[in-house]
């Protein structure tokens, strides 16, 4: 199952946002964050960890889609900043 220990947080994020999938058997791949309409904001490779920290101090106030993509598949979280 993709991302079955996923935790994300904080939510609502300020400067920082933390992915962790909570799983051995599971390896990031890349993060997508895109606006509520559809604009890709930021993308970071993530190879090979099952944790990443995202400097997300440039985004404006709002709601994003993160797309996480893993060795398992992809699983897309809401965040609010």
């Amino acid at each position: 199952m993709v991302a079955a220990g996923l935790k994300m947080y904080p939510n609502p994020a300020t400067d920082w946002l933390v992915i962790d999938l909570g799983s051995d058997e599971e390896e990031l791949q890349s993060v997508h964050i895109h606006q509520a309409s559809g604009q890709l904001r930021l993308h970071q490779q993530t190879t090979g960890t099952q944790q990443c920290r995202l400097d997300i101090s440039t985004l404006e106030k709002g709601n994003y889609f993160v797309q996480i993509n893993t060795n398992v598949g992809t699983v897309v979280r809401q965040i609010n900043k």
